[in-house]
């Protein structure tokens, strides 16, 4: 055959990079060991992303869980909440608290947060929820459909060879095979076998990542922060934790509060329940972990000889407290970044002979980023892996996805862990007596001298139910009150078309959510508003032809988590009127829903007026 000189020379064989066969489909079984928050939110958010194999495992008895303590979630229409579908109850569920004080242990003043003392006062949703933790794990556990075995405790990890067909080495569509399936062997004797992703989310002393790393005698990069804590849900009412909490600080014990259970316009004080934690320096690890396993009534012991002389009314919510609700441990965390190093660095070619490969296994929650509770964001932070593993799943082999997860994972968390070990660092030492302090709706550079103005004049945790009125005085008398800057656009909405056109458009659409019942969109539209604007919009929307306002409608309707809602937070009066003469308290009589007509009996009486009013 004659050569042809115009056609291309044949190109040098390159053979091709070999590629795995480690995709997860849609029906890889996928094993969760873990049922808390992390690992709840986990499988519900691999179900909703259509995989369809997911199973848990979880150590405790269905019942043996203790109560649990406070948490502090953050309301975002776009976070892990919404995306969970939970969003609005978790909300619903809020156990408000709207300000706290800082207290030094004679009951001086250090601080204050909140908005009692601010010339415009929003009202509309708060950032952050409170609600018991193991309410929201029934949520969760609700919410998913995947089955949950409980008793489950995990012993053991091993690799099994995948069942896969052999494939010729010399075909160029060979891949290279994918890594061991795994076996999970549990305390009772039984077993999983052919799993392609294990998931642990174990807590912070993780029977999964121990099976990775068996020479590891630091639990997989355990810190002892050099603080223990004890907690106790006390039976307790009082001025200073009503809907709202306090902190107490020495330079070594750091004492927080927070509303547990129980709201002003939901039941009586007697009805009400506090959480709170008492931290301090313990460097020895052996004397904390003593003290962790000495009871509840050695633990009641130490809190009162510890807080002995401090102010009211620290010594009566501690006597308060059931023996069954109080606890301790030692303080720990973990630096994301050194775990997820040596989980990529652990791969079924390099593994020590007695422990498993990890290309099949990642971690959540405080199984990879435990951190301390001082900045609030151990469960907000968990709530978010589930939905980043789910997305990589989706569109990156294992291999990849498990890579880009725990990286993305890592640079979430990581300045999270260290900003909380940096607050354990700081609240437990004279520095935070020392520190600039806050006090929010006074100028900044007035706050020494009225700080010092308090203590002279007696000014402190004693003043109880009067402590509010007497500070706002001696704010009012040195003329330290910080000036806002009210945004101008409602009052020239009644002068300029444009503004005008969507004053009324936001009220038309308050007055719509608030007749559907829609509470997540008002809150939404709050969260939208600036504080200047919140009242004018919401508190004065009046549709037309009746003059009725937001909550007119929404009790007409029988929309009670709305009618809630916009009492509590928005703080709207129900006996205000419409064209007819006739309160949104009236529309409710004549609903004639009993739940409803109890709200706006409580929401009227005179002593929850005088509550708003404070707020």
């Amino acid at each position: 055959m004659k050569n042809d000189e115009s056609s291309p020379l044949p190109r040098p064989f390159k053979k091709q990079k070999r590629r795995r066969r480690d995709h997860i489909s849609k029906n890889s079984r996928i094993c969760i060991v873990g049922s808390g928050l992390g690992g709840l939110a986990t499988a519900i958010n691999l179900e909703m992303s259509g995989f369809s194999n997911v199973v848990l495992f979880e150590r405790d008895d269905e019942s043996a869980r203790r109560k649990g303590y406070g948490l502090t979630l953050t309301y975002n229409p776009k976070g892990p909440l919404q995306r969970l579908g939970l969003l609005e109850k978790v909300a619903s569920l809020d156990c408000p608290s709207r300000s706290h004080y800082l207290f030094r242990s004679d009951g001086s003043i250090l601080s204050y947060y909140g908005n009692a003392f601010c010339q415009k006062r929003g009202s509309g949703q708060r950032g952050n929820l409170r609600l018991p933790r193991q309410v929201l794990r029934k949520l969760l556990m609700e919410k998913v459909q995947s089955p949950i075995f409980f008793g489950k405790k995990l012993i053991q990890v091993e690799q099994q060879q995948p069942t896969s067909t052999p494939q010729d080495d010399n075909d160029e569509n060979y891949c290279l095979p994918p890594p061991p399936q795994l076996k999970l062997i549990f305390e009772d004797g039984s077993s999983e076998s052919n799993i392609d992703l294990l998931v642990g989310a174990d807590g912070i002393r993780s029977s999964v990542a121990r099976s990775l790393f068996p020479e590891d005698n630091n639990n997989n990069g355990l810190n002892y922060l050099g603080i223990f804590i004890i907690l106790g849900i006390a039976d307790f009412c009082h001025p200073l934790l009503d809907e709202r909490g306090f902190y107490t600080l020495d330079g070594n014990h750091r004492l927080f509060t927070m509303p547990y259970e129980g709201c002003r316009v939901d039941d009586n004080p007697s009805d009400r329940r506090i959480m709170w934690q008492l931290s301090y320096r313990l460097e020895d690890i052996e004397k904390a972990n003593l003290l962790k396993s000495a009871g509840s009534q050695v633990l009641k012991k130490e809190v009162l000889q510890r807080c002995s002389s401090w102010h009211d009314p620290v010594l009566k919510m501690i006597n308060s407290t059931p023996l069954d609700t109080i606890w301790g441990t030692a303080l720990m965390d973990r630096d994301p970044k050194d775990l997820m190093d040596q989980l990529l660095n652990r791969s079924s070619k390099n593994e020590p002979t007695n422990a498993v490969a990890a290309d099949r296994i990642v971690l959540v929650g405080d199984s990879f980023h435990a951190m301390s509770p001082f900045k609030g964001q151990g469960a907000n932070q968990a709530l978010l892996d589930g939905p980043l593993l789910a997305s990589w799943l989706q569109r990156a082999s294992l291999e990849s996805a498990r890579k880009g997860f725990l990286r993305e994972m890592m640079q979430r968390t990581r300045k999270r862990v260290l900003a909380s070990r940096e607050a354990a660092r700081l609240l437990h030492s004279n520095e935070i007596l020392m520190a600039q302090q806050e006090f929010a709706g006074v100028i900044q550079h007035h706050i020494p001298n009225l700080l010092k103005e308090l203590r002279q004049s007696g000014i402190d945790a004693s003043c109880g139910s009067e402590l509010d009125t007497k500070v706002s005085n001696v704010i009012h008398q040195m003329g330290i009150k910080k000036e806002y800057n009210v945004n101008s656009s409602v009052v020239v909405a009644k002068e300029e078309g444009c503004n005008k056109k969507k004053y009324d458009a936001q009220q038309r659409q308050a007055l719509y959510f608030a007749a559907k019942g829609d509470t997540q969109s008002l809150r939404n539209l709050s969260l939208s508003l600036q504080h200047s604007d919140e009242e004018c919009v919401i508190k004065s929307a009046r549709n037309t032809h009746y003059g009725q306002t937001c909550l007119h409608v929404a009790a007409a309707a029988r929309h009670y988590d709305t009618c809630r809602w916009l009492l509590t937070e928005v703080f709207m009066d129900a006996n205000i009127p419409d064209k007819e003469g006739k309160s949104a308290y009236q529309v409710a009589l004549e609903g004639g829903v009993e739940q409803i007509i109890a709200l706006f009996t409580k929401a009227s009486s005179t002593e929850y007026e005088k509550k708003k009013m404070e707020l």
